[in-house]
């Protein structure tokens, strides 16, 4: 997949464009705002309508290539090294987002999977009749 980034998208568009390949995965972004490269849940920005160029120095638009084989730590770094914008992966869990952090050497495809498993429901088999016979 190309993800085409540039200043005038938001973040959003970003989001959703990255979520059509990966359905149960999402990116979240963050402003490192004490510098010390260790990002928090007080960080992750919630407005979809700011724009890339409201929360990065880097002054680069271009494509990124995403790969089903990459791991979320290369996702991860792919868009900092590229476009100074500090992402993290979620993997969703029901109604739940969880971070990545843990599995950041796990694949994009893998964490979609893992995540598909756990939201997909599991068919009831028939419960057998256990009644004593005679």
């Amino acid at each position: 997949m190309i993800l085409h980034i540039d200043k005038n998208m938001t973040l959003g568009e970003v989001q959703t464009a990255f979520s059509q390949l990966f359905p149960f995965l999402k990116i979240g972004f963050f402003l490192d705002r004490n510098k010390d490269n260790s990002l928090s849940a007080d960080e992750q920005i919630h407005n979809p309508k700011m724009t890339v160029a409201s929360i990065r120095d880097v002054d680069f638009d271009g494509d990124l290539q995403i790969e089903a084989t990459m791991t979320a730590k290369e996702l991860e770094s792919a868009f900092w090294n590229s476009y100074g914008l500090d992402v993290q992966l979620f993997r969703r869990s029901g109604n739940t987002w969880l971070v990545t952090k843990n599995t950041d050497d796990w694949t994009l495809i893998q964490h979609n999977e893992k995540a598909r498993e756990m939201n997909t429901p599991v068919e009831n088999p028939e419960t057998p009749d256990f009644r004593e016979q005679e």
